[in-house]
């Protein structure tokens, strides 16, 4: 009797076993290779902006400006340099399409690595292969809807593709041809209307507009994590307006004409200053400290998403672990992680300043560090554009990569290494 049941207990235990086996190695095959495409694709972009024809007759970019360029792209963080994209061959459209195309793969690279990682940290009921289809439709449907809406001013159809793109990838890596209709006005509707909502969006994190999506039909109600998100982010950013707005009517500077243009413009830096980083040029109109923009830079937007920085919910979580201490009970492993992701961002900031002052000894204290947290947070915001090369320009194309790079590594920890995960950081 005990051998029968013995024989039958190693007849059923191998095929019970092997669903969970085989769940867990795509999880831990496949962040390796989601996290290396980053340096590939920036070698890829680095050698396509070095081809003939990209720049204008008798030029060629640099091999450090090209890296720069590749990797403010890739990443996201989009910067405005003084040579480089605006160099770009007038009669060809290889140069804006590298950086339209290095933007899209960006974006689609950022959405589904993070949410891969994210459905597997909250246990979602979908698979990478909805993710990833999610990821693309969201994309396509911003780009699209953007795009309609942007039309208009002596803008072409590329054009206003190619600023949808970049608002919803939170990236300021646009590039005009001559004759352009450019940016839109700061106080512009499409500006309030078109790009900033879909900064907002891609910012979101996508686990939460597809929640968002399930909700409105009501296949499902949000997660505590897409809750969370929603609330932090809306309650961060009417903080934030009012209290901009106050201190831009009673400041030393030039104070806006009205309340109303108070508001316009405070609504603008908070949500340009959360890791769009779109060239409104808003450091220059819109007179506030500059270390206001950097606190909304490190605080970034959500994890899965388009945003840089450290999340809002990375705050959120630690937050609730100080609550936690101070009524002594016990703190989750996930505000430990936060802690050190927190920790890890300061310490690469750190890093990044002496690097940056050390090769360009010649640029302001407070430039260098406003430019650091720009570049770790993937912001891409700057007072002049940048032309820094040599060392320097190395530096900040590594600060960029670690700014995209390690929250995805945190989300991944948290899939791999955690067994309840309510509110995702990093």
């Amino acid at each position: 009797m005990a051998a029968q049941t013995a024989r039958e207990r190693k007849k059923v235990s191998p095929p019970l076993a092997a669903p969970a086996v085989a769940a867990a190695r795509p999880a831990a095959g496949l962040w390796p290779l989601l996290l290396l495409a980053y340096p590939v694709l920036t070698l890829i972009g680095f050698n396509l902006l070095q081809r003939p024809g990209v720049m204008v007759e008798g030029q060629q970019l640099s091999e450090v400006r090209a890296i720069m360029i590749a990797s403010s792209t890739l990443t996201l963080t989009g910067f405005q340099f003084a040579v480089g994209p605006n160099e770009f061959n007038p009669e060809s459209i290889q140069g804006p399409a590298i950086i339209l195309t290095l933007t899209m793969a960006g974006t689609l690279l950022a959405l589904v690595a993070g949410g891969c990682a994210a459905r597997r940290a909250l246990r979602l009921p979908c698979s990478d292969r909805q993710i990833i289809i999610a990821a693309v439709v969201a994309e396509a449907l911003a780009v699209l809807a953007g795009s309609a809406g942007l039309l208009g001013e002596g803008r072409s159809f590329y054009e206003a593709i190619q600023l949808a793109v970049s608002a919803f990838g939170n990236s300021g890596a646009v590039v005009f041809r001559p004759n352009a209709g450019g940016m839109p006005a700061l106080t512009s509707w499409r500006v309030h209307g078109v790009l900033l909502p879909l900064s907002v969006l891609g910012g979101l994190g996508l686990p939460v507009l597809m929640e968002l999506y399930d909700a409105l039909f009501g296949i499902r109600p949000l997660s505590r994590h897409s809750r969370t998100v929603l609330t932090a982010t809306a309650a961060l950013y009417v903080i934030s307006v009012v209290g901009l707005a106050w201190c831009m009517l009673e400041g030393d500077s030039p104070a806006p004409a009205s309340v109303r243009e108070a508001l316009v413009k405070s609504s603008a830096t908070i949500l340009d200053a959360r890791t769009a980083g779109l060239p409104l040029g808003l450091i220059k109109n819109v007179p506030v400290s500059q270390w206001l923009i950097v606190l909304l830079m490190i605080i970034g937007g959500s994890p899965a998403g388009t945003a840089g920085g450290v999340k809002v919910t990375t705050f959120w979580v630690l937050g609730n672990g100080v609550v936690d201490i101070l009524r002594r009970r016990a703190v989750s492993r996930v505000a430990g992680i936060a802690a050190i992701w927190l920790v890890f961002y300061l310490a690469a900031a750190l890093v990044g300043v002496l690097a940056i002052s050390a090769a360009e000894p010649q640029l302001q204290s407070d430039r260098v560090w406003f430019m650091t947290i720009s570049a770790l947070s993937n912001v891409g915001l700057s007072h002049d554009p940048i032309s820094i090369v040599g060392a320097g320009s190395y530096a900040l194309s590594t600060l960029m990569l670690i700014g995209r790079i390690a929250p995805l590594i945190v989300l991944w920890i948290l899939a791999l290494w955690m067994d309840e995960v309510d509110v995702l950081v990093g």
